[in-house]
């Protein structure tokens, strides 16, 4: 039902003193931070080292961030410096913390909320944010660095997208040096049954990476449905009108990312408009339509003023672009979900549709799998129009392998459809 969304850019070395040593003796060795690049588009992985420390010492690294509702995340990795008294955070495996094995974004995905939040995702709301990491040591003076985890890069440009104006309700990310001399591939991005306008740090990210996208509001958000029920697919066929218009984009090949309950639309607006649409990108899927939500008891999609029938199978026979397809094979809120990746994939196989199309399933992710970002999250969560607490299923560190998967796979299909 929700979506779900590591990152640094730059190039620096920073090695900061913040503890003095006393006594007699030999003083200790102050521990060095190398960050290869401290500030990056927040899917990047993290790129960290230490030196400074004795051979064999044991070092403890804290990451703190804090979110846009003000809640600080804390995540702890444990690892014991090489030989030459170095560590390397995306070769050193963690030995204990909130995290371990070897995982160079380990410190990010895995922090927690403090204690008692009822939170289950780390908010970020299109703004960049930072993490401090702080190593300590037994036998070495503690140092901090600072990472800029970037969701909207210089020079993105964004504007607000109105029902009066724009006949959607949303919010336009064009990329910078965006241009009609080079037109590039664009994303019209739809959320799940989180209502509102879910994605639009993902549409910023991606906006970030050099591709035009629009994150669209369909229900719950001031003048549209407060339900998930009857939604005209139309709607979704403006948006991508819109997004094709715009400047900068190449307007045949605007695609539709829906998770979710979304995934439904994104189909459903790629098979009934394919000279709008040039394939869909899908996570958490259903290959059927389901019933309105929350209530069930409407159909969820009109088509032409006529509602789609409930609990039918999508088809995907006019679908003229590639599709991919994401999905948790541990997903704990729509267990099937891997077996409609599989399905999509299939049933395009059977049309004959001659564009790339392919299922990704990740056996112990949840329905956390997600594009965009690598950002905490955790695997249960309260729904945001239910008020129940719901089991996500999968585990944090397959979400995030699996995320990042997904993302690079997106950038690459976007790279392939660009002139």
């Amino acid at each position: 039902m929700i979506r779900g969304i590591s990152v640094l850019a730059a190039a620096a070395t920073a090695a900061i003193l913040v503890a003095a040593c006393g006594g007699g003796g030999a003083k200790p060795q102050p521990i060095a931070f190398t960050v290869d690049h401290p500030e990056e588009p927040a899917f990047e992985p993290v790129d960290v080292r230490l030196s400074g420390l004795e051979p064999g010492e044991r070092t403890t690294v804290t990451s703190t961030a804090t979110d846009a509702k003000g809640q600080t995340w804390t995540g702890t990795g444990l690892y014991t410096a090489d030989k030459s008294g170095k560590v390397d955070l995306a070769k050193e495996a963690s030995s204990g913390g909130t995290y371990t094995g070897v995982d160079g974004s380990g410190l990010l995905w895995s922090a927690n909320p403090p204690a008692g939040s009822a939170s289950t995702g780390f908010t970020v709301h299109g703004a960049d944010y930072t993490v401090t990491l702080t190593a300590t040591g037994a036998g070495s003076v503690a140092s901090t660095t600072v990472l800029t985890r970037v969701i909207e890069a210089p020079g993105v440009t964004e504007q607000a997208f109105s029902l009066a104006q724009n006949k959607v309700l949303g919010k336009l990310y064009l990329p910078a040096g965006n241009s009609s001399a080079h037109p590039r591939p664009a994303i019209v991005f739809v959320g799940g049954s989180e209502g509102g306008e879910s994605q639009d740090a993902t549409a910023s990210i991606l906006a970030s990476t050099g591709y035009p996208a629009l994150s669209v509001a369909y229900f719950d958000a001031p003048g549209l449905p407060a339900t998930l029920a009857n939604i005209p697919l139309e709607y979704f066929e403006q948006a991508g009108r819109d997004l094709a218009g715009e400047t900068g984009v190449d307007p045949a090949h605007v695609l539709i990312d829906g998770g979710s309950r979304g995934s439904e639309a994104a189909l459903l607006a790629a098979q009934y408009f394919p000279e709008v649409f040039h394939g869909a990108i899908v996570v958490s899927p259903s290959a059927q339509t389901n019933p309105s939500f929350p209530s069930g008891a409407s159909t969820a999609w009109t088509l032409h003023g006529t509602p789609l029938p409930s609990n039918v199978s999508i088809p995907v026979d006019h679908i003229s672009g590639p599709v991919l397809a994401f999905a948790g094979g541990d997903d704990g809120l729509w267990p099937q979900a891997w077996i409609a990746a599989d399905n999509i994939s299939a049933e395009l196989d059977a049309a004959h549709n001659t564009f790339p199309h392919k299922a990704s399933v990740y056996q112990e992710a949840g329905h956390g799998v997600d594009e965009g970002a690598t950002i905490p999250a955790m695997t249960t969560m309260t729904h945001p129009i239910t008020g129940q607490r719901i089991n996500l299923g999968g585990t944090r560190e397959a979400n995030a392998e699996g995320q990042a998967d997904a993302w690079s796979q997106i950038l690459a299909m976007l790279k392939s459809l660009s002139g």
